[in-house]
């Protein structure tokens, strides 16, 4: 795409163009009209339109060989989603003068949630009167009229949406290209057909995308008929080209050029480098017959799912040999909220979740297939060369162990699958093979690739990217660096070896060479898995590989007492040899000092499961591990919940970390996926570094993200708005036994649907008091009540209702945000259910008004900013909001609008200009 979207793309891990015609909502709410992205887009269009240059784009409405061609004469662009349509429909409409060609061509909307035209006849119908007319149209779809019906007029289909998949892009294409024949008679009565359509145009601006179906379809075609190569592959797109050829915009001609065969291959090659091993085996297929054939069964039945909340959870093999004695427990979902349910999975009773649990768990076994060819140093370009070269050395007999791969198994599998899924299979190993041997780049740049892209092994096992890793060795200060030659690291959790690789490059640019530190880095595996990818990293840096711990893991560390980690570790033999065993009959101890580490570092697992539907936090047990070992520093990667004193860790590790003098959080960011890319978590990522040495004050006993909020909290400080809060969601009642046999004291957001015998949906002269709650969907919704259920002694007085959860998790994620559900008034006689906070005992509803005008208000909900990072709305992340005075004796006149309120709010706190331009650029206005 154009220069400002690619930029805009560069600063989202792993997107695509697509991700530029993301609404800020899918569904019709909010801004659902309104893009993310809104300049970029309008960039991209002006690139398209003509009206800008750019050197990497083509003007395709301007470009006059394409208007010789009489295409661009009706275009359907083809978007992400529904509400994409109508965001891109209203921009193009509101900015009409920022376009020189976009603005002659008729808009129509057939498929978003404000569409004009509906039916089939309808479409074709407008766009055959536009033809008539000589009006040029566009027509905004995401799916509509691109199977069965289609629009015959549309020639070019500018292709937005993120699709990867052959079937439904060669389905729109063909679509594209239904033929257009209108019938003429001359004078003699002859019938006469005239093509009005004789050429085509689509335009892809994720070309990587185009070659790559490309050489599938190849592939396809291949595997059909038996020929699978590269030179038959490239004779298929040789021919496909000659029908269909692929053009692009040379940048530094910024002509016209035709792609060649060779072009797309090498092309798709550069792309399956840069792909995931997960990625690869979505495309893989699976032979659903193999599930009858009871030894294969029971071999993938022992999997996890590839994409479940677990990870791939990959467990070696029973037989006997080095791999490590201890193995990871099966961990909740790194991507969940720590402590909060986990997703435990389907009961599978249903056949149909069955057969899909069933291909799931075959995709896992295959990426420990490709796993195999990635990670051994000898060359395999189909499932028979990983079968015969399990047992080529000791390095592959480790491996296969680690990855839980049989020779027996794989046997079984290449005798009775399907050879057109074994053919895909094939290609795919090769695909593997290829990451780890293409000598264009160095072998330490192929496992950061892989590392990059791979993203997890297990829930628990999270790899790191190079960029964060090298932001945490810079918080360590030079006199570190200049001594690295003297000092010991240790890895608490290597997954990959990513802080081994960014040691070395630190240390080397500090003017150390491999040879004076290459005994100096130690790793504790958190899993067999992780210990090959430790270990391939550590052979291409030239590090000593016996330094890798391989008989017990990380987990099994914060399972030991101090005495029993530290007497472990330091015991005289080789690091690689140490066992948990020794414990009991120790080796001749070390000299303590000699085995120091000074520093610790890593990105411990966050979560263990509990057998339960709560998922246990850890990681704080890692951190209070690292500092029993005594280094000089600790610098690990946490959830960045217990900052905000919130999430499940213990409420006394929290403060005690809030309090540490020796403490500092040299990186914050609220939004988890900005670090690791397609991991959520709720509250953000957090880089803990303390420093034994150094006492620089810590965090005061509060942490404020931003340098603007902190400046902002200084100058208020005081809060006391959480007093007026109530201390749980609800109104209280008289204690009561719920569906599962729990006391409780207020009513559960399922409370409607769960005590129907409870509420009545209408008033009547017993339910007299209303409750407020939510509906499926989260649709506010009302019931009624006896008051002798109630237990709230505040029932008669006004109050502010808030939702618990609600807005989005913090100030940042978004260019600007609410931070919380729109709030209502509450009179007499009105409670609610657990889905909302109740604000306030006031004793009229000017007072109730005020304070939720104050609630609205930006400056309110900044200073709510302060520890809200995440979408729960407790009582506790309100306690730094300044309470206020909502009576006619306030210093505040409530009587003005919002906008005039926060500027008395300013003005009362002396906040400077960049602070309220801070408050204004990150809260979202609230009606």
């Amino acid at each position: 795409p154009n220069e400002s979207s690619r930029k805009k793309l560069d600063d989202i891990p792993g997107s695509k163009p697509a991700e530029l015609f993301t609404p800020r909502s899918i569904k019709k709410v909010n801004d659902y009209e309104i893009f993310v992205h809104e300049q970029e887009v309008i960039d991209l269009l002006q690139v398209l339109d003509g009206t800008k240059n750019d050197t990497n784009m083509l003007g395709l409405l301007d470009n006059e060989t394409i208007k010789a061609g009489k295409l661009t004469q009706h275009v359907v662009m083809v978007l992400p989603f529904r509400a994409s349509c109508d965001a891109l429909e209203k921009l193009i409409s509101k900015n009409k003068k920022l376009f020189k060609n976009i603005a002659g061509y008729k808009l129509f909307n057939i498929s978003g949630y404000n569409q004009t035209l509906s039916t089939p006849e309808e479409i074709k119908s407008a766009i055959a009167k536009a033809e008539l007319a000589g009006q040029k149209t566009i027509t905004l779809t995401v799916n509509k009229m691109l199977t069965g019906s289609t629009v015959p007029q549309w020639d070019t289909m500018i292709y937005l949406k993120g699709t990867a998949s052959p079937q439904e892009y060669d389905q729109a294409i063909f679509r594209l290209q239904s033929p257009w024949v209108e019938k003429y008679q001359d004078e003699n009565g002859n019938i006469i057909k005239y093509d009005m359509k004789p050429q085509t145009l689509l335009v892809d601006l994720d070309p990587t995308r185009l070659f790559y179906l490309q050489e599938m379809k190849a592939f396809t075609y291949g595997a059909n008929t038996q020929n699978i190569g590269n030179e038959n592959i490239e004779a298929f797109i040789k021919r496909e080209l000659a029908i269909s050829p692929i053009i692009a915009l040379n940048a530094e001609g910024n002509k016209l050029v035709e792609v060649t065969a060779i072009a797309i291959i090498d092309q798709v090659r550069k792309y399956a480098n840069n792909r995931t091993i997960t990625e690869d085996v979505q495309e893989i297929g699976i032979d659903a017959s193999l599930k009858e054939n009871q030894a294969i069964f029971e071999v993938i039945s022992k999997l996890a799912e590839l994409g479940g909340n677990g990870g791939l959870n990959i467990r070696p093999n029973d037989e006997e040999g080095e791999e490590l004695d201890g193995v990871a427990p099966v961990e909740g979902d790194a991507a969940g909220v720590d402590g909060n349910p986990a997703n435990t999975g389907t009961d599978g009773s249903d056949a149909a979740d069955d057969i899909s649990s069933f291909e799931k768990r075959f995709r896992t076994y295959y990426v420990m297939i490709l796993l195999f060819a990635f990670l051994s140093s000898t060359e395999e370009k189909s499932l028979t060369d990983v079968i015969e070269n399990i047992d080529a050395n000791e390095d592959n007999r480790r491996i296969a162990r680690n990855l839980g791969l049989k020779k027996s198994d794989l046997l079984l599998l290449r005798e009775n699958i399907k050879p057109f899924v074994l053919s895909s299979l094939d290609y795919k190993i090769q695909n593997a093979d290829f990451r780890a041997n293409d000598d264009s780049i160095t072998p330490v740049q192929h496992i950061d690739i892989a590392i990059h892209k791979f993203g997890r092994l297990s829930g628990a096992e999270v790899f790191t990217p190079s960029s964060i890793v090298n932001r945490i060795y810079d918080a360590f200060d030079e006199g570190f660096w200049r001594g690295a030659k003297d000092a010991k690291v240790l890895d608490i959790a290597s997954k990959s070896g990513s802080f081994a690789k960014g040691f070395v490059e630190k240390a080397i640019q500090h003017g150390a060479k491999i040879k004076d530190i290459k005994d100096n880095f130690y790793s504790i595996p958190t899993s067999p898995a992780a210990y090959e990818f430790t270990r391939k990293m550590y052979t291409a840096l030239g590090l000593n590989v016996e330094n890798i711990a391989r008989h017990f893991n990380s987990f099994d560390l914060i399972k030991l007492g101090d005495d029993e980690m530290q007497y472990l570790l330091s015991q005289d033999k080789k690091f690689s040899d140490i066992r948990l065993g020794d414990l009991e009959k120790p080796a001749k101890m070390k000299d303590k000092t000699n085995m120091k580490f000074t520093a610790i570092v890593g990105n411990p697992p966050y979560q263990e499961n509990t057998g339960t539907n709560f998922a246990k936090p850890i990681y704080h047990l890692f951190f209070e591990s690292a500092k029993a070992l005594n280094p000089n520093y600790v610098t690990l990667i946490h959830p960045g919940r217990f900052l905000m004193n919130s999430g499940a860790t213990p409420r006394e590790w929290n403060r005690k970390m809030l309090n540490d003098p020796h403490l500092s959080i040299p990186i914050y960011e609220s939004d988890f996926q900005k670090i690791f890319a397609g991991v959520d978590i709720p509250g953000g990522i957090a880089v803990t570094f303390w420093d034994k040495n150094h006492a620089s004050g810590g965090l005061g006993g509060v942490f404020v993200a931003s340098e603007e909020l902190r400046s902002i909290s200084k100058k208020v400080r005081t809060g006391g708005f959480d007093k007026i809060v109530g201390s749980a969601g609800g109104s209280p009642t008289k204690r009561y036994e719920d569906k599962y046999g729990r006391k409780r004291s207020y009513f559960r957001t399922s409370a409607f649907f769960d005590l129907k015998d409870v509420f009545s949906a209408k008033p009547d002269a017993k339910h007299t008091i209303k409750i407020v709650g939510l509906e499926k969907g989260n649709k506010r919704s009302e019931r009624y009540v006896t008051p002798g259920v109630l237990n709230d002694l505040q029932i008669k007085k006004w109050k502010v209702l808030v939702p618990k959860s609600n807005g989005s998790g913090a100030i940042g994620e978004v260019s600007s945000t609410l931070l919380i559900g729109k709030p209502l008034i509450a009179k007499p006689l009105v409670g609610s259910t657990e889905s909302f906070i109740q604000i306030g005992s006031f004793d009229n509803r000017v007072e109730a008004e005020n304070c939720m005008k104050y609630i609205k208000s930006k400056f309110c909900r900044a200073m709510l900013g302060i520890l809200k990072v995440t979408q729960d709305n407790p009582k506790s992340v309100w306690k730094n909001v300044p309470l206020q005075d909502f009576t006619k004796k306030s210093d505040i006149g409530w009587t003005k609008s919002i906008a005039d309120i926060d500027k008395q709010l300013y003005k009362k706190y002396g906040l400077n200009k960049q602070e309220i331009n801070f408050i204004e650029a990150r809260v979202r206005a609230m009606d």
